[in-house]
């Protein structure tokens, strides 16, 4: 079996068999079968196939590969020749038996008795085989002249004797001076006979169903006919089949170019079917192969997997062949798109099972793409493309566990558990809030959290009697106008001070109100609008919660509270939302308390 000695400069030795269905690759990265260290070693160095007649030696690299001393790109290979790659000596090894030697000369015989050769000679020269020697009476047998059925009727009516000299004339039948001198003897008398007898020996007139059909000058006339004809259908037959192949493959070239590859795809394989023995065949097999590549990454929804699948199946048909060297440019563009729309797949669709696919696909970029011109950019692109991939996988990965511990803590009754694992969520990646699934699960807490709610009457009925008139003392503090032509609008802000809250005119800063409600109350003022615009007040003297009017401090209603405030109270269409330290929700009234 044909193998392959790699001595090593270390002083291993390996023999690698070699196989016709797949070639050995040699190089210096780790993916080869036989990896080899040293300077000027490629990454993939060179290739050894089998290809028709015998196993050949293809650079992968455009400096070549050293063949017994002499670069090339690409050679058969003979029994003994040494590759030397890097600081390894790799010799072919064959098992094909050598050449058998001529046969030995066989001495020469002694001649014969009865040879011509001069005396001396014999030996040296073979002697020269004789026809064996006829017998003459064999020869008599075909004496004398050959009698057709019409003379053999005149001899037998009498008119010819047979042992009677036969006279021709020189018109009637040319032969040569002897035959001229037996004719001068002939009897006068028998002339029109002789000349009879003349035209027979001749072959003259035959009867009906004695001629020669493939002789007749009509026959011969048809026959040319029939071939001149069959030649020139021929020649119309293959131009026109010409012409079919060609406007089939210009079809099937243009379905290939408008993206229609289902159909570009079908054509070609017609074509192939069709006109196996065509130079176009291989050119219309490497566009089956484009077209299902192009069909699985640029239809309507990419199918990177399928994709991946067809491009390793192209490379794997056409890597042996010798326009594989032309199609690594198109295989390279084929690994670049998958590397990279691969890891852009995987972000947006949040798939871990495609970075797989584009790394694979960037492995084989790098191995196709040359030595010479290092693929930097596109790399950088496929590298950046992966980590935002990585990322949004990971948050897609979080965002998928708190939706899940919020499922499980609605079906456990925890409502306020499953919004608190939502704030958490929402803290760390805040774009999930317009989730879809989130906000499916916020419902779901919030329609179990109102289940809850119970509506309570809480303490006596609000107090809207009148209290004493709110005093006007004057601020302790020091009141000077820059302006004093300007008149008051009625329009009031609040200001705590010590226990009390007071009105003050907006535009004269005069004291129009002041109210007692306690130091430190748990919330400021809060403004109302309705049909009569007011403040809402918290007094911490009395645990109330006091509506009043913004003009004139006048009482509107007073709600006594079960707790203290826990912060400020909501208003919103005419109600009052107060929550309690108590853990108590009060909605109110906003127009009667």
């Amino acid at each position: 079996m044909p193998s392959l000695d790699v001595q090593f400069a270390d002083g291993r030795r390996e023999v690698r068999p070699l196989s016709r269905s797949a070639p050995l690759s040699l190089g210096a990265q780790s993916f080869n079968d036989i990896c080899v260290s040293g300077d000027g070693v490629g990454p993939l160095h060179c290739r050894i196939g089998w290809s028709k007649t015998g196993y050949e030696v293809t650079a992968a690299t455009p400096k070549g590969v050293d063949l017994n001393g002499t670069i090339v790109e690409h050679a058969f290979l003979k029994p003994g020749d040494v590759l030397r790659i890097g600081t390894a000596d790799i010799t072919y090894l064959s098992d094909q038996p050598a050449p058998k030697p001529p046969p030995a000369e066989e001495p020469a015989k002694p001649a014969r008795a009865g040879d011509k050769s001069p005396p001396g000679k014999a030996g040296k020269e073979p002697p020269k085989k004789e026809k064996a020697p006829v017998a003459e009476e064999d020869l008599s047998l075909f004496e004398g002249p050959v009698l057709t059925e019409s003379m053999a009727e005149m001899l037998a009516d009498g008119d010819v004797e047979p042992d009677e000299p036969v006279a021709l004339s020189e018109d009637e039948l040319p032969v040569d001076s002897s035959s001229r001198k037996s004719s001068a003897a002939a009897p006068p008398g028998k002339a029109g006979m002789v000349s009879q007898l003349g035209r027979e020996l001749q072959g003259g007139r035959q009867r009906p169903g004695e001629q020669e059909i493939l002789k007749s000058p009509i026959i011969l006339g048809l026959g040319a006919g029939a071939v001149v004809l069959l030649l020139v259908s021929a020649t119309i037959y293959f131009l026109m089949g010409r012409e079919s192949a060609t406007r089939l493959f210009d079809v099937a070239s243009t379905d290939l170019n408008e993206g229609r590859y289902s159909q570009a795809i079908e054509n070609f394989e017609r074509f192939v079917e069709l006109y196996p023995r065509h130079d176009q065949v291989e050119a219309a097999r490497i566009n089956i192969g484009k077209a299902q590549i192009q069909r699985e990454l640029f239809g309507a929804t990419p199918a990177w997997s399928t994709a991946w699948d067809r491009l390793q199946e192209f490379v794997k048909e056409f890597r042996n062949s010798p326009s594989y060297r032309e199609l690594r440019p198109v295989v390279q563009d084929y690994a670049e798109q998958l590397a990279l729309g691969a890891a852009k797949a995987a972000e947006a669709q949040r798939d871990a099972t495609l970075l797989p696919i584009s790394d694979e696909a960037r492995a084989l970029l790098e191995r196709t793409a040359d030595p010479e011109t290092p693929l930097t950019g596109i790399l950088s692109q496929i590298r950046d493309a992966t980590d935002k991939a990585n990322a949004a996988i990971a948050r897609q990965r979080e965002r998928d566990k708190s939706v899940a511990e919020m499922e499980k803590a609605i079906a456990d009754g925890r409502a306020i558990d499953a919004l608190s694992e939502r704030d958490r969520l929402l803290r760390t990646h805040p774009m999930y809030g317009s989730d879809r699934g989130v906000q499916s699960v916020l419902q779901q807490a919030l329609t179990q959290a109102a289940s809850t709610v119970q509506s309570l009457e809480v303490g006596p009925p609000p107090a809207t009697e009148p209290e004493s008139a709110p005093r006007r003392n004057v601020l302790p503090v020091f009141h000077q106008r820059s302006r004093t032509d300007e008149a008051s609008l009625g329009q009031t802000v609040w200001v705590l001070a010590q226990d009390s809250c007071y009105a003050v005119d907006t535009v004269t800063g005069e004291l129009v109100w002041r109210r007692p409600i306690g130091a430190d109350p748990p919330f400021a003022p809060v403004a109302t609008r309705g049909a009569q615009p007011g403040w809402l007040l918290y007094d911490r003297r009395t645990n109330e919660l006091v509506h009043c009017r913004s003009d004139n401090g006048e009482t509107l209603w007073r709600l006594p509270l079960s707790a203290v405030p826990q912060g400020a109270p909501l208003v919103g269409q005419s109600q009052i939302y107060l929550a309690l330290s108590n853990q108590t929700l009060l909605r109110i009234d906003q127009e009667t308390g």
